[in-house]
């Protein structure tokens, strides 16, 4: 499983925030990250936009008055 681990919190706007417990009890060092080379494009990303169409469901699906035996 994946944990979340805060290491920062940059409010804007004037905002002040104490939060508890406090961010990185465990002083984790952290710098900023290294862009990695990108052997095709390396200033594009290449992103697609599509439609999806679910497929109807061939009996419409609403509550059924239940039966009394």
């Amino acid at each position: 499983s994946d944990l979340l681990y805060i290491l920062d919190i940059q409010p804007q706007g004037g905002l002040q925030c104490f939060p508890q417990p406090p961010v990185n009890p465990l002083k984790v060092d952290w710098g900023l990250p290294i862009p990695s080379p990108s052997p095709i494009h390396p200033a594009h990303h290449k992103r697609d936009r599509r439609q999806i169409f679910l497929p109807e469901p061939e009996q419409p699906s609403r509550l059924q008055d239940p039966v009394f035996v």
